[in-house]
């Protein structure tokens, strides 16, 4: 009797060449989206906190002016001057209050920068609102101040409404290059 014998050729228990490359390139696309979405998720979740920081900042200073009599004005309250930035230091002045008695703190500074990120504002209607102690304001209309991360990214605006001082946030979402000229569309959600 004769006895055949089955040779079995194995297959490597491996990858191949291709499916390797297929896989890097794969990985390294997604890899990128992922990057691409983190950075401006971080520059919107950035320029969110300045804004809810100054308008903290803004109100305190309003709630303060109703115990300021000295006159910083005629009328007495708390004045507040924005002054326009466009910078990366980590310690940019945005605004300042006189008296410094109306906030702890009476500069406000953009901070946290990190890399090549930058900051920029520009005000309509003026740079200064004066509180009164009514809790009211002295401007005979809205002032509106825009703020801005980058060149082409999301725009906040802060306006403080003409003779009640009321103190809203609005925004822009529109990142295909809106300038820090143009105003903010949505002041009804943040």
């Amino acid at each position: 009797m004769t006895q055949r014998l089955h040779v079995h050729h194995s297959q490597p228990n491996g990858f191949t060449l291709i499916e390797v490359l297929v896989t890097v390139a794969v990985m390294g696309i997604l890899g990128s989206i992922v990057i691409s979405f983190t950075g401006n998720e971080w520059r919107r979740e950035r320029i969110n906190t300045v804004a809810v920081e100054l308008a903290g900042w803004l109100e305190e200073i309003r709630s303060n002016a109703f115990r300021e009599t000295n006159s910083t004005t005629s009328l007495g309250g708390c004045e507040v001057t924005f002054t326009a930035i466009s910078a990366s230091n980590a310690s940019t002045q945005l605004a300042s209050v006189s008296p410094t008695r109306c906030a702890a703190n009476p500069i406000f500074r953009v901070t946290g920068l990190t890399g090549n990120h930058t900051y920029s504002s520009a005000s309509s209607n003026g740079t200064q609102i004066i509180f009164t102690p009514r809790g009211t304001t002295m401007n005979a209309q809205p002032i509106e101040l825009r703020l801005k991360i980058d060149s082409n990214t999301y725009l906040r605006c802060f306006r403080v409404s003409e003779n009640l001082g009321l103190i809203r946030i609005g925004r822009n979402d529109n990142v295909t290059g809106a300038p820090s000229s143009s105003s903010c569309s949505d002041y009804t959600r943040f």
